[in-house]
């Protein structure tokens, strides 16, 4: 009778049936696999955006840019912000965005905006068209 050495794979793809032993391994399947992911297992858990909270954190989102942004020739080009949403309003304001990502071993979203429409879009979603500028 042959034995078997059983490793145990405690880090469960929440996208596919796969498992894997170490949490680099999952994050190397999520990059490979569901590189380009918009589904949050877990959406179903969030609780109700009241449209009061949105305006309040739109305003609070634009206040926070524009007070970031810097209008110097020598810092034009990319802009990168990380902000601190609450997980539920991330998804309600970003989901349907072009540029939304989910990453589920590390539990992260990102939404990417690019060039002038990536500007545009921004100024939809807080409904402010001239945001950032000064």
């Amino acid at each position: 009778m042959s034995t078997r050495t059983f490793r145990e794979k405690p880090f469960p793809c929440y996208l596919c049936n796969c498992s894997y032993s170490s949490k680099s391994s999952l994050s190397s399947h999520e990059n490979k696999k569901h590189k380009e992911n918009r589904i949050v297992p877990h959406y179903q858990y969030f609780s109700y955006i009241s449209e009061g909270i949105v305006k309040h954190f739109r305003a609070a989102f634009l206040q926070d840019v524009d007070s970031k942004l810097s209008f110097h020739r020598t810092t034009e080009g990319i802009k990168k912000f990380q902000w601190k949403f609450p997980e539920d309003l991330f998804y309600f304001l970003f989901l349907n965005e072009l540029g939304f990502l989910y990453k589920p071993s590390i539990r992260k979203y990102y939404c990417v905006f690019k060039g002038e429409s990536g500007y545009k879009q921004i100024g939809i979603i807080f409904r402010c068209k001239v945001w950032g500028k000064k």
